[in-house]
């Protein structure tokens, strides 16, 4: 079950972005970290004095993706339908890393648009029995076939190794 947050103000906030930049096919914004009772772990730190919008260049955030895995969560994502119907979704055939598979595609797509916000609107909940550690021994081998389909731009972004998945053993 999906036990993430949405702060208060989110819908009022990502329509303000959205509103503001309607050419936008990608909003990402920031998260907190709580434990299973819902308490803050790990606050979210800007790097910035505001939390303004910032636009994003697919380079940028293909660079940032190839160095540091997906570096933001899907709960803390808002997509147009206007571009994941360009690309045609999810991966039906991926049991793990669609999402992962998903947002390369989205940034690497011709002329999308992606938006950056600074500002944390969810709380991404960790606990032992949430499904990333069900995937990890559930992969057949999807988030390498991500690798395959997209090394091409982590090799664009220089850094070809930095995304450091190691295909399980079958």
């Amino acid at each position: 079950a999906h036990d993430d947050l949405l702060e208060p103000n989110f819908v009022e906030e990502v329509t303000a972005v959205l509103n503001s930049h309607p050419d936008l096919d990608l909003l990402i914004c920031a998260n907190h970290t709580i434990d299973t009772g819902g308490n803050i772990i790990q606050r979210y730190q800007s790097s910035n004095a505001t939390p303004a919008p910032r636009v994003i260049s697919a380079a940028e955030y293909l660079d940032c993706f190839t160095r540091f895995g997906q570096w933001f969560l899907p709960t803390s994502v808002v997509t147009r339908r206007s571009l994941f119907e360009r690309l045609n979704g999810f991966d039906p055939n991926m049991k793990v890393a669609y999402d992962w598979d998903f947002y390369l595609r989205a940034g690497a797509a011709s002329g999308a648009r992606i938006v950056s916000l600074d500002k944390p609107l969810s709380r991404y909940r960790i606990h032992p029995k949430q499904s990333i550690h069900l995937h990890t021994t559930a992969d057949n081998g999807d988030a390498a076939d991500v690798l395959v389909r997209h090394g091409s731009a982590a090799c664009a972004a220089g850094n070809p190794g930095a995304l450091g998945y190691r295909r399980p053993r079958r």
